[in-house]
């Protein structure tokens, strides 16, 4: 099971046969548009077709960053469009950072139902 903050893992990983599920939570699945790096490498909306098949969770914030949010909604919709398997769970009242923060019933609620999925992909295969 890998759970990354991103989405190089796709372009330099061989082995990806033996990723069982990815999870990101209120991720940055792209560079910014002023990124001075590799932005290629670190673009998850056009690597999200590469794995279709590789099950994947994205927990998304209400209050999200804009340049995040945007990103995000771009990678669910390339999932989408590649028929790719991909589970989104929203957080709506939720801020960037929740975690750290006293949780509330629907964040709770949310989170454990992300490690559920977690488990799952973990012991499927």
């Amino acid at each position: 099971m890998a759970t990354l903050n991103g989405l190089p893992f796709f372009h330099d990983v061989e082995s990806a046969h033996r990723v069982r599920g990815i999870a990101w939570t209120y991720p940055v699945l792209g560079p910014p548009p002023d990124w001075p790096g590799d932005g290629s490498r670190f673009d998850a909306v056009a690597a999200v077709a590469t794995h279709p098949a590789l099950p994947k969770l994205l927990l998304r914030v209400g209050d999200e960053y804009p340049f995040f949010a945007h990103v995000q909604d771009a990678f669910v919709s390339a999932a989408r469009d590649a028929d790719a398997s991909l589970e989104v769970l929203d957080i709506p009242h939720a801020a960037h950072g929740f975690e750290v923060r006293p949780y509330d019933a629907e964040s709770r609620s949310t989170v454990d139902g992300a490690m559920d999925w977690v488990a799952a992909a973990a012991q499927a295969g």
